[in-house]
């Protein structure tokens, strides 16, 4: 993935790398969280800055299984910025594990950029498809 992501032509314009967040309340039961994970080791490779910008700041059901509308209802509000982050117009390179219609991500990049993040690039592991009541993945936050 950092291989990939270094030979984008946006590469170079990364200042820090930041991971979709999970909720606390799941961390107690899984310590191991994948978007941290791969954040962690892609910051590390591409020898960028690695920061936890973002918090979950309320649960939800899992978005497996959600249609479109009710994955987006489900983490509208979920995130704000960690106590102290700030970015002053950095770019940020915002990794999560799977990307299903972009629900997730987008609602992340709109918290990074009201908080004053000039750009949001994302990196993802594996595109989940298939379903047919999903529709196209707003390209605006």
């Amino acid at each position: 993935m950092a291989e990939s992501i270094s030979a984008s032509t946006w590469y170079d314009r990364i200042d820090v790398v930041a991971s979709v967040p999970t909720h606390w309340t799941r961390r107690l039961r899984r310590s191991f969280h994948a978007a941290d994970a791969l954040a962690i080791l892609i910051a590390k490779r591409l020898k960028l800055p690695y920061a936890a910008l973002l918090k979950r700041i309320r649960g939800g059901p899992h978005q497996i299984g959600l249609k479109y509308e009710e994955r987006r209802a489900n983490v509208r509000d979920a995130f704000a910025m960690c106590r102290g982050a700030e970015l002053r117009a950095a770019r940020v390179l915002l990794v999560d594990d799977v990307k299903t219609t972009g629900a997730t991500v987008n609602e992340c990049a709109g918290v990074l950029k009201k908080a004053g993040a000039a750009e949001v690039y994302v990196a993802v592991v594996a595109l989940a498809g298939g379903d047919p009541d999903r529709s196209p993945v707003p390209r605006d936050a």
